[in-house]
């Protein structure tokens, strides 16, 4: 794992701008005419800065990074008399910039790519942007080329690095004819007769944008030496569209290119999956790793470059212990780290207090504090991703919670089912799971089932929820996945939480449902499953067990008005239904359980101890493969049904207070 090497502290940082405040002051870079040896002394060194870098008392700086301080221009805030404006103008040495343009040179030595995830406002647009232009302007044949899933997105930083161009032929002595000249397509040629033929001359560096909405392939045949891959959280099927477009800058395993992956917080969306699988895993990328010092429980574990809402924070801030006033990035370009922490601290908690749900958890995403807060999807995810994330972080470092997991198999001894640990099974942890990755999976349990003194589960005392599959081969990572669920009963000091998940796909459907039968009947418990595929049902008609199966839920007729379905065993996830049962998940899910230990609410979520399912419910869309979700939302409905079901006993019954005694809680009688 790499460790970038961090500065204490920089000083006189304006040193490395001198040429930029020399333009500002004058208007120009040097008097010296034109074609005098002067210009070309003066040019040929600022050249070799650019190509080799530049020290100032020890530190030295990148010669991309060189470049961008005093050859382009950005909007920036400046003070301007007591008022404080976006204007053009140089950018300011910043230690995020430094850090940064560093790293890139060592990965481009190292035959890596760097992929990145960060805060919104860091100026990253037009940092790529200046890396094309440096690309175009001191590497001849060279090609850079913008990505993005939509033009929008990479059009942006081209039009950034179109008018740094415009700034350098006008002001620079690395002017280059252009042809064509557009603002999707630049290349440093132009046309000259040759013994009265025309014919090519120039540079021939270039810089294009591509989209991949339409054709994941749209680079093939090309070779870049830069290639860009922006927003990379907005860009379904990343991964893919990368492995196809791996030959542009990778030749055999020799990287003969660089690519740069980007994507910032609060911009997730169909693209997020494969964006933080490629973070996480950077080196099966050939991406430069780093160790995982952001996220809890990161230590000792590799992840892509990450860019936290502490780096660079204009302005000023009250610390809380103290009541001093201090900047937050001072005239250096050094974040103070710790004032930029209280800020986000301070305005995360009014934004909580004040707004709307959404508006604080967009706020967060928006300005992290670490990958995991970076990539939570707010769009589109009804679910509560802030908590849920914050509860993965810390079952993932707490092991007593990891140990809580028995993993094992079940088997049938005559009319019932037993349990034997079996630890050369292996859960499937992973989310989201490749299409060639192991998916056989096996069942895991964190609590067993509660017997009473003649040794029976009491029907009723658990349920189930299943998002079953028929097909026993698949090319993708669609997995079967049933939850079991403990409700409430005065009995027992433990309810309404997950007890046991089987998730997989074996190597047959038929395994997969036989697992199925043997985990209900350990549990004495009925599923609801989807039941848009038949292969369930056959079966466990076939085995004389269909009382296992819920049947079709009364609350349909609640949820679409004046349906008519009725397929007798299960519920089909209709708009509609799965609309009402992701609400019934998500109050769910913030439903208060109690005080914590830390004087925080504790709510339903935090018993949910399943790692995957966890990552599913953050990563959840309407349009996605997330299997457990799924299964447990059945779960959920399924309790809201036995509920149903309930009230109008006692309505029909005066039973009143008699709840606990009606048909649903009595133990039933299983027959195979």
């Amino acid at each position: 794992m790499n460790h970038f090497q961090i500065v204490p502290h920089f000083v006189n940082t304006r040193e490395f701008s001198c040429e930029a405040k020399n333009f500002i002051k004058n208007g120009y870079y040097t008097n010296s005419p034109e074609g005098t040896y002067a210009y070309r002394e003066y040019w040929d060194e600022q050249t070799r800065r650019c190509l080799e870098g530049w020290s100032i008392g020890g530190v030295r700086i990148t010669g991309a990074h060189y470049f961008y301080l005093n050859f382009t221009q950005i909007k920036a805030t400046v003070k301007q008399g007591k008022l404080e404006r976006k204007i053009l103008t140089f950018p300011s040495f910043l230690d995020m910039d430094y850090y940064y343009f560093m790293e890139c040179e060592i990965a481009r030595e190292n035959g890596q790519g760097v992929i990145v995830a960060k805060a919104r406002r860091k100026g990253f647009s037009y940092k790529n942007g200046a890396l094309c232009v440096y690309q175009y302007n001191f590497f001849r044949d060279s090609t850079s080329i913008i990505g993005a899933y939509l033009q929008a997105y990479s059009g942006a930083t081209m039009s950034m690095a179109f008018e740094m161009l415009n700034f350098i032929n006008k002001y620079t002595a690395w002017g280059k004819r252009r042809n064509p000249d557009r603002r999707d397509f630049v290349k440093a040629r132009f046309k000259e007769v040759v013994d009265g033929k025309e014919v090519w001359n120039g540079y021939n560096s270039e810089i294009f944008t591509l989209t991949f909405k339409d054709n994941f392939s749209a680079a093939i045949g090309k070779t870049a030496d830069l290639m860009l891959f922006e927003e990379a959280g907005k860009f379904p099927n990343l991964i893919n569209a990368y492995m196809v477009t791996a030959p542009v800058f990778r030749d055999g395993n020799v990287m003969i290119g660089m690519p740069l992956i980007f994507g910032t917080g609060g911009d997730m969306d169909g693209g997020s999956n494969d964006f933080a699988e490629m973070f996480y895993n950077p080196e099966k990328y050939w991406l430069r790793p780093y160790e995982n010092i952001w996220d809890e429980g990161g230590l000792g574990t590799n992840a892509g470059f990450f860019i936290d809402d502490m780096w660079y924070k204009p302005g000023k801030v009250t610390m809380p212990d103290t009541g001093e006033v201090v900047s937050m990035v001072d005239k250096d370009g050094n974040s103070n780290r710790e004032a930029a922490e209280a800020f986000l601290d301070q305005e995360r908690s009014i934004i909580k207090t004040t707004d709307s749900r959404s508006t604080w958890e967009k706020y967060i995403t928006q300005s992290p504090k670490t990958p995991r807060e970076a990539f939570l999807r707010t769009s589109g995810n009804i679910f509560p991703t802030i908590e849920l994330n914050a509860w993965l972080a810390e079952i993932e470092v707490t092991k007593k919670a990891q140990d809580m997991a028995m993993i094992g198999e079940l088997y049938w001894e005559k009319d019932s089912v037993k349990w034997m640990p079996n630890l050369d099974l292996k859960p499937i942890l992973k989310f989201p799971l490749k299409p060639n990755e192991d998916k056989t999976g096996c069942i895991v349990i964190w609590e067993h089932p509660y017997r009473d003194a003649s040794g029976d589960s009491p029907f009723g005392l658990y349920i189930a929820g299943t998002d079953p599959y028929d097909q026993d081969t698949s090319t993708t990572s669609s997995l079967g996945s049933t939850f079991i669920y403990k409700t409430f009963q005065k009995f027992d000091k433990t309810y309404s939480l997950p007890v046991a998940e089987y998730t997989g796909r074996p190597d047959t459907a038929k395994e997969y449902y036989e697992n199925i039968r043997k985990l209900l009947t350990y549990y004495n418990a009925q599923t609801l499953y989807e039941n848009n595929l038949k292969g369930l049902k056959i079966y466990f008609e076939q085995k004389k067990c269909l009382h296992l199966l819920k049947a079709q839920p009364s609350i349909l007729k609640d949820i679409v008005n004046r349906t008519t379905v009725n397929r007798g065993y299960g519920v089909h996830m209709s708009e509609p239904i799965k609309i009402q049962a992701e609400i019934y998940l998500r109050d769910w899910l913030l439903e208060k359980k109690g005080d914590g230990e830390d004087g925080n609410d504790k709510l339903n979520l935090h018993s949910i101890l399943s790692i995957p399912l966890l990552k599913e419910l953050i990563a959840y869309d309407k349009d996605g493969n997330f299997d457990r979700a799924i299964a447990f939302m059945l779960c959920i409905l399924h309790t809201h049904e036995n509920h149903h079901i309930d009230l109008e006993a006692q309505f029909d019954h005066g039973l009143g207070d008699k709840f606990w005694r009606t048909s649903h809680f009595k133990k039933r009688k299983v027959n195979f």
